[in-house]
């Protein structure tokens, strides 16, 4: 791993400005789908780190308030462990507890940019408010015995949307 992810390399990057998506909001009887994704997240060197052949954790938080009162919170994982044998990425969803095969880089980072998440709610409720958040988890650099944060890839901010979301229009 120190060959393809060192900490000198990590360090000389220029770091991503990752940004949610506005999200697209699908309103059924009983629950609200929320659909987004993470932009600019993975620009630069994350395609040595996403071949760095230890578990990449990019961590997804949902959080929905009714009147300021906690509703809804999940948070999920998408976890990518790289393949050299194979060539390809294994990716966990932690919400669907599903592993998926991929081999072409721009599928993956479809994949692990995605964020879904469906809330339950009272047909009486008129608005949510929902917030959401990002971040990366450490990794251990194996032969520099040391723990990288890379949330330095993102300049140490975690990208974060907040939005009212009106469920009875007359409401």
């Amino acid at each position: 791993m120190a060959g393809v992810l060192s900490l000198s390399s990590l360090l000389s990057t220029s770091g991503n400005t990752p940004v949610i998506r506005q999200p697209v909001y699908l309103k059924g009887g009983n629950y609200l789908q929320v659909n987004t994704r993470l932009e600019n997240a993975f620009d630069n060197d994350f395609e040595d780190v996403f071949k760095c052949g230890k578990p990449i954790h990019i961590w997804y938080k949902v959080t929905a308030r009714l009147g300021g009162k906690e509703v809804f919170n999940t948070t999920c994982r998408h976890s990518v462990l790289y393949d050299p044998m194979n060539a390809c990425w294994q990716v966990y969803h932690s919400d669907t507890k599903s592993t998926e095969v991929i081999t072409d880089y721009s599928h993956l980072l479809d994949c692990v940019s995605a964020l879904r998440a469906t809330i339950g709610v009272d047909p009486r409720w008129s608005a949510l408010q929902v917030d959401m958040e990002a971040w990366l988890s450490e990794v251990e650099l194996s032969g520099e015995k040391r723990t990288v944060n890379l949330m330095m890839l993102w300049k140490y901010k975690r990208p974060a949307l907040s939005n009212t979301v009106h469920l009875n229009p007359g409401g």
